[in-house]
């Protein structure tokens, strides 16, 4: 049996709470494959910064997915496509981990990744199909990170 963590969780109008980091809220938007998603606390909280843009940028449909990583209960980490982008969307429970994700799906093209993480702020880097991406994540946390192809 997994590592149980309880949580006084209380709904309310007011600084809504949400279990698990921005992060991780992110990263629903690939691990889920759903059209219908929400956003965890208040939309205003997300307009300031990037994390909105990559919720507005994350499709619906995608054409292909791989599993990366992973084990049932703790963590997962998957990669969708659609069109000429990849998403990468990685989650754990309550147990804060380092994932090492190999980026083998990107195939032979370059891409620039914009990194949505639990350890740093957003981040932007270059990377290709034989690099390795090492994630920290927090406890109930993840990443969510979109792949741009390089021109």
């Amino acid at each position: 049996m997994g590592d149980l963590r309880i949580v006084a969780f209380e709904p309310r109008e007011v600084r809504p709470m949400k279990l698990g980091t921005r992060a991780h809220e992110l990263a629903l938007f690939v691990v889920y494959e759903s059209p219908l998603q929400i956003l965890a606390g208040r939309p205003e909280s997300y307009a300031a910064g990037s994390d909105f843009d990559f919720v507005k940028g994350v499709p619906t449909t995608w054409d292909q997915t791989r599993a990366l990583s992973g084990e049932v209960g703790q963590y997962i980490a998957l990669a969708r496509r659609h069109e000429s982008d990849w998403y990468l969307g990685a989650i754990t429970n309550w147990t804060a981990r380092e994932v090492d994700v190999p980026l083998s799906f990107l195939g032979s093209s370059a891409y620039t990744a914009e990194i949505h993480a639990d350890v740093a702020p957003v981040e932007q880097l270059r990377g290709s199909a034989g690099d390795t991406l090492h994630l920290k994540l927090a406890s109930g946390g993840g990443a969510a990170i979109r792949f741009i192809p390089v021109n």
